[in-house]
């Protein structure tokens, strides 16, 4: 249920003047800080030249669909990799804690926080289902279709990037690349250039890139365009209002001398289309990155906060892992009780068995083109997007009043 239930929707709605002041308010402060705050990176660019030895690379194709021949010492890598994925593949806690573990041992691969950061959002998406922002809103079929979809994509971008992550672990200590292996573990043949080519230069922006681009289209067919999601997430009118609210956020929480931590992130819009979906994990790689401070409170975060799927792990003052204390909204800026319910994922969702994914190399389907997706990127004008969030909750509950009234 929202948290209006206990008082009437008219109520409410001549109380939202009064609960938006505080937005306005420190939208100007907002806007202070997003100017005065240092910026490494204006943009997110890489070298067109090494672009195109890249694609002429990809020409090639045959080289990399040869029968892979698995030297001995190879096949207990392939075996102790396809060990630890199992291993690490049970939930979206696991996984998340294994991105962190990879980042923090190599630094240079920036998508394990990115990675990190994403699949902390995806798991407070998934206990949402089960709290005050959604359970209201939701019916428990459509809790359930919404899991289902949340962690099938959590679960296939782990399956398919994990591999190579270990992978680079192994060239890491054997000093030698096995990205020939790519294919054994499913990984389409456009990230065996790239991950030679990090492995001799070190270039983690192509990296990250590489890695958006391809997982985002390894879960294109597999998750995103099957025809149940479409029809019992996509196709959803609680979906639609999601879209046409622009109400959902991927978030970093990051700390400023504001005793209520403050957030970063980006809308996510137009979330269907693939090359979308790309551009927003490039613009979130560019504010994760590329804003010194943003990069070390977040960082921090990561570490001092293990992942539980609670919001109350970044915002204990608006959120509880426990039932709800009480029904009266106060501002996100106002320190006080929690009100609104947001479980742990263990308490919210039990452990489900996923299937493996389907076989299939994207590339092949797409060829050079898909390189057109490595264009530059500009430095989001706006990034901290605390306010837009804050009243983001204030409309999601207002939704789910106004959808109690009407039932």
């Amino acid at each position: 249920m929202g948290i209006f239930r206990r008082s009437t929707l008219l109520e409410h709605i001549a109380q939202i003047p009064n609960k938006m002041i505080p937005y306005v308010k420190k939208k100007l402060e907002t806007l202070g800080i997003e100017k005065s705050t240092e910026k490494s990176w204006s943009d997110l660019s890489i070298d067109q030249e090494l672009l195109d030895k890249l694609k002429e690379s990809m020409d090639d194709i045959n080289k990399y669909t040869n029968p892979i021949v698995i030297l001995p010492n190879e096949k207990k890598i392939v075996q102790e990799i396809k060990t630890s994925v199992r291993k690490e593949n049970v939930n979206n806690l696991t996984r998340t804690s294994a991105y962190l573990k990879v980042f923090n041992k190599y630094p240079e691969v920036h998508w394990a926080l990115l990675a990190h950061f994403v699949s902390r959002n995806g798991g407070w998406n998934m206990t949402d289902l089960k709290g005050s922002i959604l359970s209201g809103f939701l019916s428990e079929r459509a809790q359930k279709s919404y899991f289902t979809f949340l962690e099938r994509a959590n679960a296939a971008i782990f399956h398919d990037a994990y591999p190579q992550l270990l992978l680079y672990e192994a060239s890491r200590r054997d000093k030698k690349s096995y990205s020939h292996l790519l294919p054994v573990f499913g990984v389409s043949k456009f990230m065996i250039p790239i991950w030679e080519e990090f492995i001799r230069s070190k270039n983690s922006k192509l990296l990250t890139v590489a890695l958006i681009i391809n997982e985002q289209h390894y879960i294109e067919e597999r998750i995103v365009q099957n025809h149940i999601f479409q029809e019992n997430v996509f196709n959803t009118w609680q979906y639609q209002v999601q879209e046409a609210f622009h109400l959902v956020h991927v978030l970093f929480p990051y700390a400023t001398k504001s005793s209520i931590r403050r957030i970063a992130g980006h809308k996510v819009v137009n979330f269907r289309n693939v090359e979308e979906r790309v551009n927003i994990g490039k613009q979130l790689y560019l504010i994760l990155f590329g804003i010194p401070v943003i990069y070390k409170e977040c960082y921090f975060f990561a570490k001092e906060n293990p992942h539980t799927g609670s919001r109350e792990d970044y915002w204990p003052h608006m959120f509880s892992k426990g039932e709800q204390i009480k029904e009266e909204w106060h501002s996100c800026w106002d320190k006080g009780k929690p009100f609104m319910y947001s479980p742990t994922l263990t308490h919210a969702w039990e452990n489900i068995d996923n299937p493996e994914p389907i076989k299939g190399d994207w590339y092949l389907n797409k060829g050079k083109e898909i390189f057109k997706l490595f264009e530059s990127n500009s430095m989001p004008g706006s990034f901290d997007v605390t306010n837009e969030y804050c009243k983001d909750l204030y409309e999601m509950n207002m939704i789910a009043a106004v959808k109690n009234t009407l039932d």
